[in-house]
């Protein structure tokens, strides 16, 4: 998408999901009112996107994680 689409897009925006990263950054484009829902470990406490959701009037919520190692499996 080019940067006008996804201003646009975000513009629309009700709800946004998305893990902890730099893609959630568009949010700042976000109507006052919409929502941020952020998953992110447990382990990595960072606040920005709730600053920015406040900063422009929107919801913000957090889901966290944990690190789950498998057996077989590398952790993830």
């Amino acid at each position: 998408l080019t940067l006008a689409e996804q201003v646009s897009t975000m513009q629309g925006a009700k709800v946004v999901v998305g893990p902890h990263g730099a893609g959630l950054s568009n949010f700042m484009f976000a109507p006052p009112g919409a929502t941020l829902l952020e998953i992110r470990n447990s382990e990595q406490p960072v606040e920005c996107f709730w600053l920015m959701a406040a900063a422009i009037g929107a919801g913000y919520q957090v889901h966290t994680s944990r690190t789950v190692v498998h057996k077989h499996h590398a952790p993830i």
